[in-house]
C-alpha cells in the first residue's frame, strides 16, 4: 500500500497513470492519509453492483470510442443502481478541476448524508481542511479518462465510520474534456468486510483491539 498525504496528489496521478499503462502488477491500493479512505487504480471492486455499472460505463465508451456524455447514460437502463447514484457536476481550470457539485444524487445517499445533497458543492459536503485533497483525488478519474475505485470508512450524518465502496468514471459532452463523474457509493455488506483488510485494520485499532 502506497501512503500519501495532503500535499502529494500528483503522485496519485503518476501512479494511475502507471497502473493503466502496465496494469495491476503490484496490487498496490493508495491511502490518503490521515483519512481512512483508498484508491484502487485497478478499479477491481469487490461489490458485483459497481462491477456491473463500470461494465455498463464501458459499454457506452466502446460503442462511441471516447467517453460517453450524459446524454448516453439512460437511468432506465441503470434501475438497480439509481438509488446509490451520484452525479457531479466537473467544473475549474487547470490539470487538476477544482470544483464539483451534485447534479444528481439517489435516495440511499440522500439516507447516508442525512439530507438532500443535490446541487451542493464539494466544500459544503467535506471538511474545510480536506477538500483540496477530495478534489485532487476525484480528479484522477477525469484526468486519466478512467474508471477509478475508492473505499474507506468516513463519518458522515447518517452513520459514524461508515464503511463504504464507490466507483468513480468520466463522462464528457464531447469526448475530449471531463465535465461531470458518473459516481455509485454503496454501503460495504458486513461479509464483504473480510475483502477490505486496511478497514478492519483500521477498526481494530480504533477500538484498541
Amino acid at each position: 500500500m502506497i501512503i500519501l498525504g495532503q500535499g502529494a496528489i500528483s503522485r496519485v496521478s503518476l501512479y494511475v497513470e502507471q497502473v493503466s499503462r502496465i496494469g495491476d502488477v503490484m496490487g498496490n491500493t493508495i491511502r490518503l492519509e490521515p483519512l481512512q479512505v483508498y484508491i484502487d487504480p485497478s478499479a477491481k471492486p469487490v461489490d458485483r453492483r459497481l462491477d456491473a455499472l463500470k461494465a455498463y460505463w464501458r459499454g457506452k465508451a466502446d460503442a462511441v470510442g471516447t467517453l460517453p456524455s450524459r446524454a448516453q447514460i439512460t437511468p432506465r437502463e441503470m434501475l438497480p443502481h439509481l438509488p446509490s447514484i451520484l452525479l457531479l457536476n466537473v467544473s475549474g481550470q487547470g490539470r487538476f478541476p477544482k470544483d464539483f457539485s451534485v447534479r444528481l444524487c439517489g435516495t440511499a445517499l440522500d439516507d447516508l448524508f442525512g439530507q438532500d445533497i443535490t446541487g451542493m458543492r464539494l466544500d459544503e459536503l467535506v471538511s474545510p481542511q480536506w477538500v483540496k485533497l477530495a478534489a485532487g483525488a476525484l480528479a484522477v478519474a477525469g484526468l486519466h479518462r478512467c474508471p477509478i475505485r475508492f473505499y474507506g470508512r468516513i463519518d458522515v450524518p447518517g452513520e459514524v465510520g461508515a464503511c463504504l465502496e464507490a466507483m468513480v468514471m468520466p463522462l464528457s459532452h464531447d469526448g475530449q474534456q471531463v465535465d461531470m463523474l458518473l459516481c455509485e457509493v454503496i454501503t460495504i455488506r458486513q461479509m464483504d468486510l473480510h475483502a477490505f483488510p486496511e478497514l478492519t485494520a483500521d477498526l481494530q485499532q480504533a477500538l484498541g483491539a
